[in-house]
């Protein structure tokens, strides 16, 4: 189900797929019509861009996401939960093997995001070659 992106104009059906099927993304469509194609373009399940190792390694986060789920079910306050994961948080210049996730990413982020640029690998490149610096955070835990 997972592999599925249901898009339609109507909320409430949107909510119904959601509801039923949890793994398939259920997007409402824009109201006016001139705002689909942008819509469209920005819709990271559609991209046709290469693969990252984050992409081709879903199904272990799906698994791992299931295996923290359970852990969260048998703690008795969020903070035992946090501290039963064992996080390791590292933040640190990009490097070159970070560059396609983090542009994907800047492709797939809206929510939280203080700078809505899109950025190609290329374009995050010419700004590192231009002074600009770019970090990465990479976050771990007991379950991966």
């Amino acid at each position: 189900m997972d592999s599925f992106v249901f898009l339609d104009d109507n909320p409430a059906e949107v909510a119904e797929v959601s509801a039923n099927c949890p793994g398939v993304l259920a997007l409402t469509l824009p109201e006016r019509p001139e705002e689909i194609s942008a819509f469209l373009q920005h819709l990271w399940p559609l991209d046709a861009s290469s693969q990252t190792s984050a992409d081709a390694s879903r199904a272990d986060f799906y698994r791992q996401e299931s295996e923290r789920r359970e852990l969260q079910k048998t703690t008795t306050s969020f903070a035992d939960f946090l501290r039963g994961l064992d996080l390791k948080v590292e933040i640190k210049e990009a490097s070159a093997e970070d560059l396609p996730r983090i542009a994907q990413l800047t492709k797939r982020t809206n929510q939280f995001n203080a700078n809505p640029l899109r950025l190609s690998e290329q374009e995050l490149l010419q700004r590192i070659d231009s002074g600009s610096t770019c970090l990465s955070v990479h976050v771990a835990d007991r379950f991966g």
